[in-house]
């Protein structure tokens, strides 16, 4: 059974590399790759990955605000 996952990151070569690597590992799905830190949320909420690989640093918003939202949509 694979494992899905969402990949973001807002340095387009390291999201491009990641994805690389989990889509050729038959052990994960990835659901999406999101270079937006604005737009991670949305992608969790509609998505449901198992697995979020995240940036901290977006030039937007930072990663610990991105996961206080994303704790919202669990509780």
């Amino acid at each position: 059974m694979k494992r899905t996952l969402i990949i973001a990151d807002d340095h387009l070569l390291f999201l491009k590399g990641m994805e690389e690597l989990f889509s050729k590992n038959e052990q994960f799905e990835v659901l999406n790759v999101v270079s937006d830190g604005n737009l991670v949320v949305e992608s969790v909420a509609e998505l449901k990955p198992e697995l979020l690989i995240l940036d901290l640093n977006f030039k937007t918003i930072d990663g610990f605000t991105i996961f206080k939202e994303i704790k919202k949509l669990r509780n």
